[in-house]
């Protein structure tokens, strides 16, 4: 490793960390002038982000509990063997290099967190909202609201949350690593609830337990457009329905009357050449005769109103125009 400089002081240290921006710093906690090491300490973590190891004779209760608060990467006494700090040296860079990699990790998922076009919440096992986005606060109507305390009950359909408690049971079982579900939330001020596609998956907090992460989708606008094309669908398959209907009682009209027609027109004939021939050989026949033939011409006349009928609502009645 390569030492960029030494200094005697807190102030010279803290100055000579600023130009030359090391990875790591070796402090005693005696050192010259108004600032001493563990002040020089924090300073260092505080401005710079500097890992420290404390290299000092001091090793007294009270000395070491001032430089434990300043978390440093290890805390040696002198006389220092060479081999014991070349070992603390490489574990406090590594460990320092772990460290930044996380903040940077946890920097930008809080980045996307904060600033995610979609709807993001944190929720404790409890059921508690640790951390909820804007994107969320907008959906669910609570810009101004106070948010602390805010329970995921508070904004759920209680009788939904059964079916999602189930869903998050997979999770905790280790069955899947996100689950999706529909789900619909409360908004304050809405009439009605909103309809939204929820991914939820797990997310480690330490050595308790672990939280879930709520990412939300409305899907509202989906919904009606959906609940719209549904109606459509259905007035098409009615009015299908009523065209079948309507075209299986003109057959029905058509063939009806053609089957009444032809014995119709039989009995009628026969009436006819019975009032021809039988008229004068059967005294009293001619009134008898003339019924029937009366009755036949007025169910030729029903069958031609009901053909006429069908003919209108077909759209095929011709009409004659009669100068009065």
């Amino acid at each position: 490793y390569t030492v960029v400089g030494t200094a005697d002081t807190g102030a010279k240290a803290l100055a000579l960390a600023r130009s030359e921006r090391p990875d790591l710093a070796l402090v005693d906690v005696k050192l010259k002038g108004e600032m001493d090491g563990v002040e020089l300490a924090e300073a260092l973590k505080r401005e710079l982000d500097v890992p420290v190891i404390y290299l000092t004779s001091y090793s007294d209760s009270a000395t070491v509990q001032r430089a434990a608060q300043t978390t440093p990467y290890g805390y040696l006494t002198k006389p220092v063997q060479a081999k014991e700090l070349q070992a603390l040296i490489d574990i406090a860079l590594y460990k320092a290099s772990i460290e930044r990699q996380l903040r940077v990790s946890e920097e930008r998922f809080r980045q996307a967190f904060e600033h995610a076009p979609l709807g993001m919440a944190i929720v404790a096992p409890t059921g508690s909202y640790i951390e909820i986005n804007d994107a969320l606060v907008r959906l669910l109507g609570l810009e101004g609201a106070n948010r602390e305390g805010l329970q995921h009950r508070d904004v759920s359909l209680m009788g939904e949350l059964p079916a999602e408690q189930e869903r998050l049971n997979e999770l905790l079982a280790g069955h899947a690593t996100f689950v999706q579900f529909e789900k619909r939330y409360r908004r304050a001020g809405a009439a009605g609830p909103v309809s939204t596609l929820v991914s939820v998956s797990l997310l480690p907090r330490g050595s308790g337990p672990m939280d879930y992460l709520y990412q939300v989708l409305d899907i509202t606008a989906q919904k009606k457009s959906a609940e719209q094309q549904a109606i459509i669908e259905a007035e098409r398959a009615r009015a299908l329905a009523a065209e079948m209907a309507t075209r299986a009682k003109n057959v029905f009209l058509s063939r009806m009357s053609h089957e009444l027609r032809t014995p119709l027109n039989a009995m009628m004939g026969f009436a006819q050449l019975l009032q021809v021939r039988c008229i004068d050989n059967v005294p009293g026949a001619a009134p008898y005769i003339e019924h029937i033939l009366q009755a036949g011409s007025h169910l030729v006349a029903l069958i031609e109103d009901v053909l006429d009928i069908q003919r209108i609502v077909t759209g095929n009645l011709p009409l004659n125009r009669v100068d009065a």
